[in-house]
């Protein structure tokens, strides 16, 4: 996974915080965006897993949200000041639908959330909770709107603080999907060269 500003964009003091299990797929970034502290979170649920696998990744998330925000608490308290209060943004494919009734059109099955699934769920509030996020899609396009990336159901979400989205400011202009094979990365190789990669997956992306 990977996490990419673009230089036109004004981004400062980015800070990778530490994640205490390699295999979980998430990044947790603290920026200066625009002057503003910010919080960005980019994660990538697990491919064809049981609800169990599915628990377990956002328990990691949670779990290590949670010890950042005690540390960041600690770091206040030594230098007597009160905790930075960052806007936040969570991108995520969570490879599975937040709400069966409101994420599923095209003939799929819509049904009321329960037992494994209603927990999943739950734990994915609880970490829009403590970064005070809500959906920037329904923020922006109102909750009966209906444009979902895969055509049949809604698996991927950004969530935004509601004061960044157009109604409150024009910070978040756009949210969109960028294609496979049409963005285009320069990377640095071991012994300093350059290449361009083109990479063969789908990508966000928040402007």
């Amino acid at each position: 996974m990977f996490v990419a500003f673009s230089h036109h964009l004004d981004v400062q003091d980015i800070i990778e915080r530490e994640v205490d299990d390699r295999e979980l797929q998430v990044i947790i970034i603290d920026a200066t965006v625009k002057r503003v502290p910010t919080r960005l979170i980019a994660s990538h649920g697990p491919v064809k897993a049981n609800w169990m696998q599915k628990q377990l990744h956002y328990d990691g998330i949670l779990r290590n949200l949670e010890r950042i925000v005690r540390e960041d608490e600690s770091m206040a308290q030594q230098i007597k000041e009160e905790p930075t209060l960052r806007l936040g943004v969570w991108a995520a494919d969570h490879n599975t639908v937040c709400d069966r009734v409101h994420d599923e059109i095209q003939g799929t099955v819509g049904g009321k959330q329960k037992g494994e699934h209603a927990k999943v769920v739950d734990t994915i509030r609880k970490i829009e909770q403590i970064m005070r996020i809500a959906d920037a899609y329904r923020t922006i396009h109102g909750v009966e709107a209906r444009d979902y990336t895969h055509g049949k159901r809604r698996i991927d979400r950004i969530g935004t603080t509601a004061s960044i989205c157009p109604a409150a400011g024009p910070w978040l202009a756009e949210i969109r999907h960028i294609p496979t094979h049409s963005l285009e990365i320069v990377q640095q190789k071991k012994g300093g060269t350059m290449e361009v990669h083109v990479s063969s997956r789908n990508h966000a992306e928040i402007q």
